[in-house]
């Protein structure tokens, strides 16, 4: 039997290959969290440099910003890719999420290890005072935390602060950085 070719429709064309555009800056992009996960640690690491309590606190949000800065100019040196003023806060506040993860993990690690020897409240209060916080707050503060009640309300008041701080911070690092590196680029 002879079949007729001409009956046979050809198969359609491809779609056109459409040019990928820069990856969006989520958890799904390596090179975003290699660069936040890198500047996360170097945070990390910088945090813990031996400072009075005034000069930490100043210390740590110096380097959170830094922190979200350096993370954009990593990813932007790896990819190519400049980014937006949105895009940089994303990488900014992943980097602080990944800081924010690395200090509860210590501190956590911190607490068990000072239960499991003594009294955490005695610690606790023994390191305000030489680390120069010697005001009648501390007293206050540690009577407070000897209630059950107050001192679990404390810790998770001390973590929804600690998680704002170590994520807003980076994401106005990324911010500046975002812009400063456009303007230059």
């Amino acid at each position: 039997m002879d079949r007729d070719d001409s009956l046979i429709e050809p198969p359609p064309p491809p779609p056109p290959l459409v040019a990928a555009g820069p990856l969006p800056i989520d958890f799904h992009n390596g090179k975003a969290i290699r660069a936040a996960l890198f500047t996360a640690s170097l945070i990390f690491f910088f945090s813990t440099l031996p400072l009075p309590f005034a000069a930490a606190l100043l210390w740590r949000v110096v380097i959170l910003v830094a922190g979200g800065f350096a993370s954009v100019v990593f990813y932007q040196r790896w990819t190519g890719q400049a980014l937006s003023l949105k895009n940089g806060a994303r990488i900014g506040w992943i980097t602080g999420i990944f800081a924010f993860v690395l200090t509860l993990l210590v501190l956590t690690m911190a607490m068990v290890a000072i239960s499991s020897t003594g009294d955490l409240i005695t610690v606790w209060s023994e390191q305000m005072r030489q680390s120069g916080a010697n005001d009648p707050g501390v007293e206050q503060a540690v009577e407070v935390m000897k209630q059950p009640t107050s001192f679990a309300l404390l810790m998770v008041l001390v973590i929804v602060v600690l998680f704002g701080v170590t994520t807003i911070l980076p994401s106005l690092g990324g911010i500046l950085a975002a812009r400063v590196l456009r303007k230059n680029g």
